[in-house]
């Protein structure tokens, strides 16, 4: 929840072996292997957030010390009302029996995120079909309480707040194991008090926002290509909603991967984000609001990172050390062209107010790139010379740029090239 900073997590439990599966971030099949890796897909997941779908199978078969029962596949879906959040976990078990033998838990846990300025406390007053709620105290910001549509597998025997920290802190005694079998789980985060979810109304709302999601699809599918790409189109839009990423100290931008961020903290690669915000700001993505404003805040955001030296710079994280800002060198100055295709693309639209001001701001930032990138050729006048050196000493090692293909050094024997990079 936003801007609260505030959230739950969900995870897997095999009760057989004990083993817990906590982070679904997608395995490339090629690096699958059998009995080791969590196979997960993301799903459709709406630019605006307001539906999400991601499956799972935390425990497939092959898991060491895991049983056969425990393959069970399961689906996470999201969806918003108002302001107010609703999850429905399902299962593939056909019947309740099935789902004991499974002997696998959905465990939901509280967070804190980024040492906000909030606390958290758990109840145990509600009615006997979901007894548990977490209470959320984010001041000025409001009150939101999560209730469940079941009641967990255990009651915990006290309720605890929970420290805040600038990564996020689970709250260990807020843990609760839910059974999911044949009938699912609802989960609410609402801004209204305790609103106990029903599993048939949440699966309403997740209905309605899947078809809506969909539709939005189709209508961007129908502009690429002639009408003949709305599975690109799909996959496309749908990766880089999943990769929209929150971090307090940069604001909303889209990164490369979320695997980059697994630990909550950003990693900037400067053109490839340029790319996301020039896919993302443009039709027919761009004919979605929440696309727009992604996209016009990952462009900020990417050439903010501009440093004092004049680059924006190839690589910047959270870490801030000089092993994480590549306060040495830059990637091909694309920002200006990005910018610029942007601003095209929002002429004649609404999106244009936005594009002035938004050149207005970035523009200085972006001729100094320009600006730092010429200045900085290499053998200038001489025979083979005069091509851009990203590194800011002009003797960077080829193998340390990114260049026209990405980590390539194609052209480090090009004549007077001395090795470096052009």
């Amino acid at each position: 929840m936003l801007p609260q900073q505030l959230g739950i997590d969900l995870s897997f439990l095999d009760g057989g072996s004990g083993l817990s599966y906590t982070k679904a971030l997608v395995v490339p099949i090629h690096n699958a292997k059998p009995g080791k890796d969590h196979h997960v897909r993301m799903g459709m997941h709406a630019f605006d957030g307001s539906y999400s779908l991601i499956s799972a199978v935390p425990f497939p078969l092959g898991t060491p010390n895991c049983s056969a029962a425990s393959s069970l596949n399961f689906t996470v879906q999201s969806a918003t009302k108002g302001k107010d959040n609703f999850v429905l976990v399902t299962s593939n078990a056909s019947s309740e029996a099935e789902a004991a033998a499974a002997n696998v838990s959905v465990v939901v846990n509280a967070n804190i995120f980024w040492g906000a300025a909030a606390m958290f406390s758990m109840s145990t007053d509600g009615p006997s079909s979901s007894p548990v709620s977490y209470v959320f105290d984010a001041g000025e910001l409001g009150q939101v309480t999560v209730a469940f549509s079941q009641p967990p597998r255990t009651l915990p025997s006290s309720t605890c707040c929970a420290k805040t920290s600038w990564t996020p802190r689970h709250a260990k005694c807020a843990m609760l194991e839910f059974a999911v079998g044949a009938t699912p789980l609802a989960i609410s985060l609402s801004f209204s008090g305790r609103q106990t979810p029903s599993v048939s109304a949440t699966a309403a709302l997740v209905a309605a926002a899947n078809a809506n999601a969909r539709a939005e699809i189709v209508a961007g599918g129908k502009k690429v290509g002639g009408g003949t790409m709305t599975e690109a189109y799909d996959a496309m839009a749908t990766a880089i909603a999943w990769n929209v990423n929150f971090d307090p100290r940069v604001a909303v931008t889209c990164p490369v991967s979320r695997t980059f961020e697994s630990g909550f903290d950003f990693i900037f690669f400067d053109w490839d984000m340029y790319f996301l915000s020039l896919m993302a700001g443009t039709l027919p993505a761009a004919a979605n609001s929440a696309a727009f404003d992604i996209a016009i805040s990952n462009l900020i955001e990417t050439t903010q990172t501009r440093s004092a030296y004049g680059q924006v710079m190839n690589k910047r994280a959270a870490s801030g050390s000089s092993t994480s800002d590549t306060n040495d060198r830059s990637e091909p100055y694309v920002g200006s062209m990005v910018t610029h295709r942007i601003w095209q693309d929002a002429q004649g639209t609404e999106r244009a107010a936005t594009l002035a001001w938004v050149v207005d701001l970035l523009f200085p930032s972006l001729l100094g790139w320009n600006q730092w990138c010429l200045k900085r050729r290499y053998n200038v006048g001489k025979p083979g010379g005069g091509l851009i050196v990203l590194g800011n000493d002009n003797n960077l090692p080829c193998e340390g740029s990114t260049v026209g293909l990405n980590s390539s050094r194609q052209h480090c024997a090009a004549p007077g090239m001395n090795q470096r990079g052009a």
